[in-house]
């Protein structure tokens, strides 16, 4: 077939083929089994500024996300230079931050003594274990311990696929590809995040039970910079409010702020609380 007699002009394209089965597995597992998306993953570019996450997702992570994950894969020697110091930098850090220092150190350890093995030795075995661990920690980076504890995770997946296949790319077209492509991946999905936040119905949701009813409906994200939250005598009014701004307002359990989340990320709403009791208790409305 045409496809495989293309393929034969590339380097490693078990990489390819790797990437292509995760994919298909995984998105067989996502139509067959129903996962949500982990609170966290929705929740973290709430309080971003709109300017700085399209600055920063769509030009600053490509760059600093390629040259310290995939310079290790061309054959320049700053590059990996570069990368083996942004990558021991960038992962350590965030991985401290989002999981352990533990889980850093064993990280950044198996990591290094990859690195040293395979230039050590030129040996397939470790160049290939590389390339596998160096995209599940990519992947890593993207969530949180949070993330695996309520319910398997297989979103990690995603950037793993993704890692695998720019790594493809950047050995037989260059890390300028790959920058090139991881920013238009990001840009993509930018755009369809902000469709989905601006273009909203105007329905309006009512949940009522005998402790509280609630009014909210979803509001288009560029309309209005302000968030209003005023206290009314039987509850509360929030315009304009993601819901951890809501969470944050009445709710003092920090287990459940980190339970519960939009179902889309960055999505604005107004919202009435009514409580029909003289207590406010606002854990009622969760």
């Amino acid at each position: 077939m045409r496809i495989f007699e293309v393929l034969e002009k590339y380097k490693c394209n078990w990489i390819l083929v790797l990437a292509s089965t995760i994919a298909v597995v995984l998105a067989l597992t996502l139509f067959l089994f129903e996962f949500e998306l982990p609170v966290n993953k929705v929740n973290q570019f709430d309080r971003l500024p709109i300017v700085f996450l399209v600055v920063f997702v769509s030009l600053l992570a490509p760059v600093l996300e390629e040259l310290s994950f995939r310079g290790f894969f061309t054959s320049s020697y700053k590059l990996k230079v570069v990368a083996l110091l942004g990558f021991l930098t960038y992962s350590g850090f965030v991985l401290c931050f989002k999981y352990s220092v533990g889980l850093a150190v064993f990280v950044l350890s198996v990591m290094t003594v990859l690195i040293i093995f395979y230039y050590k030795f030129k040996s397939d075995f470790f160049f290939n274990f590389f390339v596998i661990a160096n995209a599940v920690v990519f992947g890593l980076i993207h969530y949180q311990s949070d993330d695996f504890m309520n319910q398997p995770n297989p979103f990690i997946l995603i950037q793993v696929t993704f890692a695998l296949f720019l790594t493809w790319i950047t050995i037989n077209k260059g890390i300028f590809s790959s920058i090139l492509l991881h920013g238009l991946w990001n840009s993509i999905a930018l755009i369809i995040l902000f469709v989905n936040i601006q273009l909203v119905s105007d329905k309006t949701q009512i949940v009522n039970n005998k402790e509280v009813r609630i009014i909210y409906k979803q509001v288009p994200i560029m309309d209005s910079n302000t968030v209003l939250v005023t206290n009314t005598e039987d509850g509360l009014i929030a315009k304009n409010v993601t819901i951890q701004t809501f969470l944050d307002l009445g709710i003092t359990d920090n287990s459940l702020k980190s339970a519960y989340s939009s179902i889309i990320p960055m999505a604005r709403y107004d919202i009435t609380v009514e409580f029909k009791d003289d207590g406010r208790n606002y854990e009622t409305v969760l």
